[in-house]
């Protein structure tokens, strides 16, 4: 699957030019599970913040990161959204 097509299944969002095309071959919220081609979610929780784990996701083999803090110069893409909870 791209990311296109899992951001806007998922939350209807419009991507940043150059990005829509990444192939996704997993998603994750947890740093740990994340395997090469991954889209890793940077959720804040109640123990820990995602946000915390998006270098060590990268590390792991991430293929771009969505949190909703503004978080600039990662080697991925980094997909800014309101909220990274699906309600």
């Amino acid at each position: 699957m791209i990311l296109k097509d899992i951001m806007k299944e998922a939350i209807n969002w419009d991507l940043p030019k150059g990005v829509e095309h990444i192939a996704i071959t997993g998603v994750t919220d947890n740093s740990k599970d994340i395997k090469k081609g991954y889209l890793f979610v940077a959720v804040t929780g109640y123990k820990s913040d995602g946000h915390n784990y998006i270098k060590d996701a990268i590390r792991l083999g991430a293929a771009a990161v969505i949190g909703d803090r503004d978080i600039k110069g990662l080697e991925v893409p980094y997909i800014q959204v309101e909220t990274a909870v699906k309600h």
